[in-house]
């Protein structure tokens, strides 16, 4: 039986055998982070295909950043995909929803509020710190559940677009009242 592990390892493996692995390189030594922050959030660049919000490493793919997506126990529990304008996102085995969720928990028993990024590019500026959602309705939740009581943006703009995709993700369902107008299943 495959585990997640495995099929982790075997799609990095194949974004490692890709025959554009200079330009691969290439690409990630412009990245705005050091080689040894990269290496830890496993940040990586790889041709891939996004298909319905999954990830098939391809050598016909579009360039795009990887990342590892972990959590509080498990660690490396997927992997996320970027396009490199930030625009699309995928992921290998559909568990994602945020990169740096370990930083989270950190900070929800130890600290400060965790900061949260609107895209790829940010979060590897803050050096892989802090949280970049993808699926912004599952971490609204995850956020709720743990009673996190604020994050931090790196700017206005930012903290406006970060409580409009939270606020977003948790409207709460319209109320009716029963009555003549509407019907309900008892």
């Amino acid at each position: 039986m495959t585990t997640p592990a495995d099929e982790i390892t075997a799609c990095l493996e194949r974004a490692a055998a890709d025959e554009c692995l200079a330009q691969a390189q290439a690409i990630r030594s412009r990245l705005p982070a050091s080689d040894e922050v990269l290496a830890k959030a496993y940040v990586s660049v790889a041709r891939v295909e996004m298909l319905d919000g999954r990830l098939i490493p391809s050598a016909r793919g579009e360039w795009s950043i990887l990342a590892g997506v972990d959590n509080e126990d498990e660690g490396i529990v997927d992997i996320a995909a970027f396009n490199l304008s930030g625009t699309r996102y995928a992921t290998l085995l559909g568990e994602g929803y945020c990169l740096g969720l370990s930083d989270m928990y950190r900070a929800r028993w130890l600290g400060p509020p965790v900061a949260v990024h609107t895209n790829v590019m940010s979060w590897i500026k803050a050096d892989c710190r802090g949280l970049m959602p993808f699926d912004w309705e599952r971490t609204a939740v995850m956020l709720k559940a743990h009673d996190v009581y604020g994050v931090v943006a790196t700017n206005i703009g930012q903290g406006r677009a970060i409580e409009e995709r939270l606020a977003r993700a948790l409207v709460p369902p319209r109320v009716l009242v029963r009555g003549d107008a509407v019907e309900v299943a008892p």
